[in-house]
């Protein structure tokens, strides 16, 4: 039993017909294009039966409301099958909607053995095109797997044999297709932004923008001027129009990495985006249609986080509509010849270079708590500094990461977490130095999950802060201090 919908100012004149026709069918009904359009993304409509001529809501004319409203399901749900009704008949109509994308017409009032012939073609058409486009999915998938050069896996930009990384590249072709909202977990290096990328590549949206967005980067008005846009003169600063990443990404993809820093405000404006399709830029009254997809993703434990309270649960129930989850790289210690290989050949290419036997051990007994991204970086250091063709495990010591000690600065963190240091962070990095208030930064974020949570452990973001000014300072220092302690392990020898 399927649901149809019914978007027809005048549909109680045949709804009595429509029930007797199709009575081994769900059948809904809408007044107008715009309640039409609110219904299709709460319920799973199988088809949609579209009248021509309606009360302008969309567009501007009666005669043409039919046309607007298929165009814009057109956008919104590619792969939903659209049945215009004419009262006229005319054919100019007719053609122009086939040729917007409806499946067909049907002349009013509707003949029922005419209806269910039609509605059933519509239905199966969906079905069939639903079925081939898993196939070809399929297809792919086992033609990439059994192409990949030696024992590993290529699949698109993503590197993996594994079979946790073979699960995520199922998920991702599968799901690819479908237009539906994804949520990426994963922790810091893992790849998160590749898979938002390939799922954006292999899906019917590819030829429209993807546009990144990093959440943690900005708060407040600056986040929300940086994904909704902003009018000239809407706040400080606002010279001219921004149009923002989600009208940027107009029929296409946007990536919000790093979701779980969202303020709660924030969360809520996004949560209505998601709920009604439209944004309304800062300095605006009127919300504005957007045609996007949404891929979220996080390093954070956001099941935890939604938990506390943290995190909104309205708003992860709409993000979290199929969820990816990538290992971190020591889960898959078979994947790391393959990466370290891989970036070897990346980043030195036709140079003749190779990993040794016990540089492919030291690499396989490392922690990798950067994940991915920490392999790349030092790969990339061995390269520059091996001198000859083979990597050997001197060269990849070398490019290791420096470790801070825990033990380091315990009398001043105590202090800081029982409020006896300051709590001005500036009077603070004066009076012990830019690269001790690193330390503590790093050493509060193993502790707990947010910067904002870090921030309120050490003293310098007050738990009443509603302007973030605060929290936007906290991540402006830690910006600064973290590039500073980078630069300066850079140096040593």
């Amino acid at each position: 039993m399927a649901t149809l919908l019914v978007i027809d100012d005048k549909a109680e004149e045949f709804s009595k017909s429509l029930d007797v026709a199709l009575d081994d069918h769900v059948i809904l009904y809408a007044s107008d294009a715009e309640e039409g359009l609110a219904m299709l993304e709460t319920e799973d409509v199988a088809c949609v039966l579209l009248d021509i001529a309606m009360p302008p809501k969309l567009g501007s004319v009666r005669d043409e409301e039919g046309l607007v409203a298929l165009s814009e399901i057109r956008k919104r749900f590619p792969a939903l099958p659209v049945l215009m009704l004419t009262a006229s008949g005319d054919d100019g109509d007719m053609v122009r909607a086939v040729r917007m994308g409806a499946f067909y017409y049907i002349i009013k009032p509707p003949d029922g053995g005419t209806l269910r012939t039609m509605v059933g073609a519509a239905i199966a058409s969906r079905e069939l095109r639903e079925r081939t486009a898993s196939l070809e999915a399929a297809l792919r998938l086992r033609d990439e797997m059994e192409t990949a050069s030696g024992e590993g896996t290529s699949f698109g930009p993503l590197v993996g044999a594994s079979p946790a990384m073979r699960r995520v590249f199922g998920v991702i072709e599968t799901v690819a297709p479908k237009d539906v909202t994804v949520l990426i977990l994963g922790e810091t290096g893992t790849g998160k932004e590749l898979v938002a990328r390939e799922i954006h590549n292999r899906s019917l949206r590819s030829k429209q923008p993807f546009v990144p967005v990093n959440c943690a980067n900005l708060t407040g008005t600056l986040l929300e001027s940086e994904l909704f846009g902003h009018r000239r003169g809407a706040f400080t600063d606002a010279k001219e129009d921004r149009r923002g990443a989600f009208r940027a990404a107009e029929g296409g993809t946007i990536l919000l990495d790093e979701i779980a820093e969202m303020s709660g405000e924030l969360q809520a404006k996004l949560l209505r985006v998601l709920q009604e399709r439209r944004i309304k830029p800062l300095g605006t009254d009127s919300p504005e249609p957007v045609n996007v997809r949404v891929v979220a993703a996080t390093n954070q434990d956001i099941d935890r986080l939604v938990e506390q309270g943290h995190f909104r649960e309205d708003l992860f129930y709409r993000l979290n509509v199929v969820r990816i989850a990538l290992p971190p790289l020591r889960r898959r210690p078979e994947d790391i010849r393959l990466l370290a290989e891989y970036f070897l050949n990346k980043k030195a290419p036709g140079a003749g270079k190779y990993l040794s036997q016990d540089a492919l051990r030291e690499l396989a007994d490392r922690p990798w708590p950067g994940n991915v991204r920490e392999l790349e970086n030092v790969i990339e250091g061995a390269v520059a500094l091996g001198a000859g063709p083979e990597l050997t495990p001197e060269d990849i010591e070398t490019t290791g990461p420096i470790t801070h000690s825990d033990t380091s600065h315990d009398d001043l963190w105590q202090d800081l977490v029982n409020g006896n240091a300051p709590t001005d962070i500036k009077e603070f990095a004066d009076l012990h130095g830019k690269l001790t208030l690193a330390d503590m930064m790093e050493r509060a974020l193993k502790q707990v999950r947010t910067d904002r949570e870090a921030g309120r452990l050490l003293g310098f973001i007050p738990k009443d802060d509603p302007d973030d000014r605060a929290f936007n300072n906290y991540r402006a220092w830690k910006r600064r201090v973290f590039q500073l302690r980078d630069d300066s392990e850079e140096l040593r020898p």
